[in-house]
């Protein structure tokens, strides 16, 4: 009986990094995945940080980028911003992102005439006539 619980708590317990992975942190973006449900994460020269804000230095957040936790600066508000106009491409197309908390700072997920990437957004409010 003992060894059947403990067991249980052993499996119990092995998926807890997984169910915790999946909670979004307030001001850290979703981890995102494309459509082969492989994550967007990038493998370069990121600090790793456990869980904790405070293992990360100068004002950024550890969130998980579904690959690992890592420090990166926390979302901020895309308001009032849009979508620039997309200009064609006469290449392969593949999505960057699907969602704008994919992207970093106040870049936002949009069409660029080849699939989504992020890019730095249009201020309406700044063009002439409005």
């Amino acid at each position: 009986m003992e060894l059947s619980v403990l067991c249980l708590l052993t499996l119990a317990l092995a998926f807890v990094p997984q169910l915790s992975a999946t909670v979004v942190k307030q001001g850290c973006p979703a981890a995102g995945f494309n459509s082969n449900n492989v994550p967007f994460c990038t493998q370069s020269n990121q600090i790793k940080c456990n869980i904790e804000d405070d293992d990360c230095e100068g004002g950024l957040k550890c969130c998980f980028n579904g690959c690992d936790n890592i420090c990166r600066k926390p979302l901020r508000e895309k308001i009032n911003k849009i979508c620039p106009e997309p200009t064609p491409h006469l290449q392969a197309c593949a999505d960057k992102c699907n969602d704008h908390n994919q992207c970093e700072d106040y870049l936002m997920c949009c069409f660029s005439g080849c699939g989504l990437e992020c890019m730095e957004p249009d201020d309406p409010s700044a063009k002439p006539g409005k």
